[in-house]
């Protein structure tokens, strides 16, 4: 990754508009989002609102590079000196998790239902270059104060009181990273 991407501490969206092509005989389009402008910067707390299917969601994984294929956009958003929606796919891999971070709504729709937690986070310390030994993943849910258990759980059995409702209830599974590396900016909607 440049130093440029690796020194940057602002994203900008820049009149960014999102449409998608709803499959069918008829060229009809979503209009998920249309012309946003918005500025995100470290230790500054930016809130997205809006009614359920306004394209809040969309807002953060256009951020990410990882809008569904066949997606029409306009407008930018820049990381920095990168405009995030034109850079190919390897920058965005260096990007993510290390620069930017996404915190999705619901672990369950969004972590792999029939893999473990432990599993999820060993692989994606693996592919970051941490140690992901159990040692290191215990470590990781004691600084935040979950269960011995959790590594063990699949994202819809992760809650404060143990098995939970479909999605969990407990933000934390879904929102603690690598504590070694802890994104300066974050997204949610």
């Amino acid at each position: 990754m440049s130093a440029a991407v690796q020194l940057a501490t602002t994203v900008r969206f820049d009149a960014l508009s999102i449409r998608i092509l709803l499959p069918g005989r008829e060229r009809r389009w979503v209009h998920a989002a249309e012309d946003v402008s918005l500025g995100l910067e470290p230790g500054r707390v930016t809130a997205v609102v809006g009614e359920s299917g306004c394209g809040k969601s969309l807002l953060a994984l256009a951020l990410m590079g990882l809008l569904p294929a066949g997606t029409f956009t306009r407008g930018s958003i820049h990381y920095g000196d990168v405009d995030l929606l034109t850079a190919p796919t390897s920058l965005m891999r260096s990007i993510r998790g290390v620069g930017l971070g996404l915190i999705p709504q619901s672990a369950a729709t969004h972590l792999n239902p029939v893999r473990t937690v432990r599993a999820t986070m060993a692989e994606t310390l693996t592919f970051h270059g941490h140690p992901a030994e159990t040692a290191d993943l215990q470590a990781l849910l004691t600084d935040f104060a979950l269960p011995a258990d959790t590594l063990d759980r699949y994202p819809h059995a992760v809650g404060r009181n143990g098995p939970t409702r479909p999605g969990g209830d407990d933000p934390r599974a879904a929102t603690r990273g690598d504590r070694r590396r802890r994104a300066d900016l974050g997204t949610g909607c």
